[in-house]
Formats: structure tokens, sequence, C-alpha cells
């Protein structure tokens, strides 16, 4: 074969490389841990840089910088509350949320405007606007425990607001319950948002706050095994009532709350 493709002095030259005499099998090697084998932690941690690395290229994403990053990779998976509340933080850190300016940019056929605004006042839904600018958020925030005023610092970027805040929260003496009630508002505001659009359901203050108090307090139970497991919370459309967040048994036709198992709010 090689007489046939090659010329005569290129096939002395390649038939002149000597074998190799070695019978060692071939080995899976990967380079990007200590340990020379794969796990997802690494995985992660390779597609991580390489996405930062992209995304820091182009001058219209301001929202990377290493403030975000740094965070993204030591802080952000290490707070409390369910792994969906995470997801969410890190989705609307990277800028990768579907709102209603991440639709137009992809041509979408999808009202770009907040729905939570009233009709004369009805703003661009961006991730900084749905979770500090609009007057429902806003509300929600000075209204909530942690008495927040958003008005201030509207300047700064949704990603480095929120990462400013968690990292003032953790140094509270409380820091625990404080990020907790932090991360169940901006979880809160997220379901707020999906039910005005997809249910047509408004923001009720009582109803929403109620809520809100029995979200962060059962984020504060994390069980040791089955984390945000509702194996113990029966609905009573199947027949038996649930439980409370407290633990108490739920009286048949009494409305609850839970968390699933995904950290959404299932309502009966």
């Amino acid at each position: 074969m090689v007489k046939l493709i090659f010329k005569q002095d290129s096939m002395e030259n390649f038939l002149a490389i000597p074998l190799i005499s070695s019978r060692n099998q071939d080995e899976v090697f990967w380079p990007y841990s200590n340990e020379g084998s794969y796990t997802v932690k690494s995985g992660y941690g390779v597609i991580f840089e390489e996405y930062f690395d992209k995304k820091g290229s182009l001058k219209d994403k301001e929202w990377i910088n290493e403030k975000k990053k740094r965070f993204c990779k030591t802080t952000l998976w290490k707070l409390p509350g369910p792994q969906s509340w995470k997801i969410l933080l890190w989705k609307i850190i990277t800028g990768s949320l579907p709102v209603g300016s991440e639709f137009v940019k992809r041509n979408f056929g999808w009202d770009p405007f907040c729905t939570m605004c009233s009709t004369e006042n009805r703003d661009y839904e961006t991730p900084g606007h749905l979770f500090r600018d609009c007057e429902v958020s806003a509300r929600i925030w000075f209204d909530s425990a942690l008495g927040i005023m958003t008005k201030q610092n509207r300047s700064l970027g949704i990603g480095d607001w929120i990462i400013n805040w968690i990292t003032y929260l953790k140094d509270h003496e409380d820091s625990t319950n404080c990020v907790t009630q932090f991360l169940a508002i901006l979880h809160s505001i997220w379901t707020l948002r999906n039910n005005s659009i997809f249910r047509g359901e408004g923001f009720i203050p009582k109803v929403f706050f109620n809520q809100l108090a029995n979200l962060a307090s059962l984020a504060m139970k994390e069980p040791k095994k089955g984390e945000w497991n509702l194996a113990d919370f029966q609905n009573e459309s199947q027949g038996s009532p649930g439980l409370d967040y407290e633990g108490k048994r739920i009286k048949e036709g009494q409305p609850f709350f839970l968390i699933d198992t995904f950290g959404s709010l299932v309502t009966g």
C-alpha cells in the first residue's frame, strides 16, 4: 500500500521508521483532574471555564466578570435551600433565564413586556426589571422580612446586585436564615411571574407573603436523607391530608402549599 501511494524516497523513509516493540495497552486518562479520572465536578469546571472565556470576549455581555465567575464556582452551590433555587440563581447571574428580552433576541413571538407591572406602566422584561425594578418586585423586597429598598443602585447589573446582597447577608449573625429568605424571594418572584403568564393570576400580597413564609420555613428544615422529598406529604385529592411545613397534619379541606422535589411550589 505504501509503495502504491508514495514516491520512492518517501516510501523508504517511512519504512525505515522502527516499529514500537512495547505491547502496553492504551489507558483512558482525563487531564483535568488530579486523579486522571473524569468527574462531573471536573467536567463542569472545564465547560464553565470555556463558557465564561467565550462570553467574556463579547463586549455586549457585561454580566461576565471575575466576581460572578468566582461566586458561581465557590459559593453558589453551597447556599441553603433546594437545588432548583441555586439553578435559578445561576441562570439569573449568567443571563440565561428565559425572560421577555431573551425571547426578543431569538425572534420568538412572545410579549416582551412585564406581566406583573400595571397596565399603563408595563416595562421591558429583563432579569433586572423582573427581580428588582418591577413595582411588584420592589414592594415584595421592601415588605419582606429583609426590608430591602431596591430603588438604590439600580444602575448595578442584577447579577452583581444579587451577589452583593448575598455576600452581605452571609456576614449577618443569622446568615443562614437571611440567605434562605433572600433565595426564597427570588424563587417566589419567578413563580409569581410564571403564574401571571400561564395562569392569569395576579399579585395578592397576603397570600404571597404567607406562602413565602412557609416556603422559607420549610427550606430551613433540611432533612438528612431524601432532600426535599414529598413522600410524607399526601395531597388531599389522593384521599388523605398532608402535612404543613411544621410537620402538623393538614385538616381536610384546608389549603396548603409545599415544595416538590425540584423546589417548585405545590398548592392544594
